[in-house]
């Protein structure tokens, strides 16, 4: 039986209050439903087929600034595109791994493609590109996983992933269905390419290093 979203808000809220992370057994239905919720809190909700995994959200000051640089670049670069980019309030599911999260800048080309939920909180399907920043909370074997899951996105073209604790930015971008190029960016003079334009690790950096 689905249990009521405001129930289930509670709980989870109480969780976080003595514990990082919360996870529970649940269905997509109440994962949306746990993301319109706590819309506009400082918690995350990702999914992972049958399970809710929640933790508190609250960032250091250097992903902040990363994050804000990232999205006034790239945004100024696409500005009178048919792009649009967005912060981690917005969701992308992985339709093929049955799993949802939270990336830190997401870039949509396009109409958005977003999961059927008539006028209620819905996920991204179409991403272009992700933009994931690197701390000790997403180290481990559940962020590999992520990142895999990313590739089977078909519309994604491209992932980077910015380490916040130094110059180090992997940038992958498809060049086939199940093949992706990578490279390594570590200096801080260095120009990371992103679609059909370039942004400097440095200006990304700005006011970190």
């Amino acid at each position: 039986m689905l249990v009521k979203s405001k129930t289930l808000k509670e709980t989870v809220i109480k969780k976080l209050e003595k514990q990082a992370k919360y996870s529970f057994s649940a269905s997509v239905v109440e994962y949306f439903a746990l993301i319109e919720e706590l819309e506009g809190s400082e918690i995350t909700v990702e999914f992972n087929t049958n399970e809710i995994i929640t933790y508190m959200s609250q960032e250091s000051e250097e992903h902040e600034l990363i994050v804000a640089n990232l999205i006034a670049l790239v945004g100024i670069k696409l500005w009178g595109s048919n792009s649009r980019v967005y912060g981690s309030n917005r969701p992308v599911y992985a339709t093929e791994c049955q799993k949802g999260f939270n990336a830190d800048v997401l870039v949509v080309k396009g109409e958005t493609e977003l999961y059927p939920r008539d006028k209620q909180v819905a996920a991204t399907l179409n991403p272009r590109i992700v933009i994931e920043i690197l701390s000790k909370s997403n180290e481990g074997v559940g962020f590999v996983e992520k990142i895999s899951c990313y590739k089977k996105i078909e519309s994604l073209k491209q992932i980077l992933l910015v380490n916040q604790y130094k110059p180090s930015i992997s940038s992958y971008i498809r060049i086939s269905e199940n093949e992706w190029l990578n490279h390594e960016y570590n200096r801080l003079d260095e120009n990371i390419k992103i679609e059909d334009f370039t942004i400097s690790a440095n200006d990304i950096y700005r006011n970190v290093f």
